[in-house]
């Protein structure tokens, strides 16, 4: 019979009743043998031999349920860490790859967005938000991926203070230039352009310099491609840099 807490409790209920108290305990009555009239110092001993008798009880009860907790425990399965990938998780079956050829994995039905290998979880992350926020046609989020001073010096230096927002994520992503645009639209809504954008990828990194008087700077470059939702692609071009204070940055080239 497979040894549990309540088996544990019993066994220790009935050995107490028949040890000490002498009260019925499973099929008969346990009784205390008869005894003569003992001296104080004889009583003192007897219940000092009680005592003993309980609390060997009891630290044997206590190493049984520990082991038992124990091989419970080792019996559950392990619990991995998540990995931190940039991932969109289906809501239904796996889908087939979208038509910018988005890896799709098949045991987690999970579809990325990057195509390279970067060895750097937090860019993988910061790379999926722009992703995501371009997917979703969320431009002020994805504003939010672009870096402030970045985007109030092309604004108030460059374009003196005229640079809407729209045409600078254009820009900012590589698009709205020449055989690489946008298609052109009548619409009063600022952002109809990107929103003709469905899906996007990215496809490659490469390290690069540049430079500003006596300043040196360090960007990754990132390149990929959209789909559109009339099936035609574009290229896209981020220029990231790595902030002081931790974290990542658009900083498209001034001008």
């Amino acid at each position: 019979m497979a040894l549990t807490c309540a088996s544990i409790t019993q066994y220790f209920n009935r050995a107490v009743s028949r040890h000490l108290l002498g009260v019925p305990c499973g099929r008969g009555i346990a009784k205390l043998p008869m005894e003569r009239p003992m001296s104080e110092k004889g009583k003192s001993r007897r219940r000092n031999a009680n005592t003993a008798i309980i609390l060997a009880l009891i630290s044997a009860a206590a190493t049984i349920a520990a082991a038992l907790i124990t091989t419970r425990s080792s019996e559950l399965p392990a619990i991995h860490p998540v990995v931190v990938r940039d991932v969109v998780r289906h809501a239904g079956p796996v889908e087939a790859p979208s038509a910018v050829g988005h890896e799709v994995d098949e045991l987690h039905g999970e579809k990325t967005h990057i195509t390279f290998v970067t060895n750097d979880a937090a860019l993988e992350q910061y790379l999926g938000g722009i992703a995501r926020a371009i997917e979703s046609h969320r431009w002020e989020l994805l504003l939010s991926y672009f870096g402030e001073e970045n985007y109030l010096e092309q604004r108030n230096v460059v374009f003196e203070g005229n640079l809407p927002i729209p045409q600078y994520l254009e820009e900012g992503l590589g698009l709205g230039f020449v055989d690489n645009d946008l298609p052109v639209l009548v619409s009063e809504f600022p952002f109809a352009r990107l929103n003709t954008i469905r899906s996007v990828e990215f496809t490659s990194l490469e390290r690069v310099t540049d430079s500003d008087d006596d300043r040196i700077f360090h960007f990754l470059e990132i390149r990929g491609r959209v789909a559109l939702n009339d099936d035609t692609e574009r290229d896209i071009m981020l220029l990231v840099r790595r902030k002081v204070t931790g974290g990542f940055e658009v900083s498209p080239p001034l001008g």
